[in-house]
């Protein structure tokens, strides 16, 4: 077995911090691929967000002009009136 060990010199706590300094001191760079996907998702959701906002304001006034129309229609129609049984006796001769 090939086993990989720090010089003798290096105890494990020096190891670490080396280890730690370098994964500070370098700074890992994103790929142009990454980038460019990146920023396609941010377009693409500003555009989703902004179709999104416009079908809404197109739909609401709809449903609020549909909603007029039907309380018209509603209050158009004749109401029927409710009687009391007194009433009701009188009027059919009871």
């Amino acid at each position: 077995m090939n086993i990989q060990q720090a010089p003798a010199g290096i105890t494990d706590e020096e190891w670490i911090a080396k280890y730690r300094a370098a994964i500070d001191a370098v700074p890992i760079e994103q790929s142009r691929w990454v980038k460019l996907r990146a920023l396609l998702d941010d377009a693409c959701r500003v555009v989703f967000a902004n179709v999104t906002r416009a079908i809404n304001k197109w739909k609401h006034p709809m449903s609020l002009r549909r909603a007029v129309l039907d309380a018209k229609v509603v209050s158009a129609q004749p109401r029927l009136s409710t009687i009391s049984r007194e009433e009701a006796d009188g009027v059919f001769g009871r």
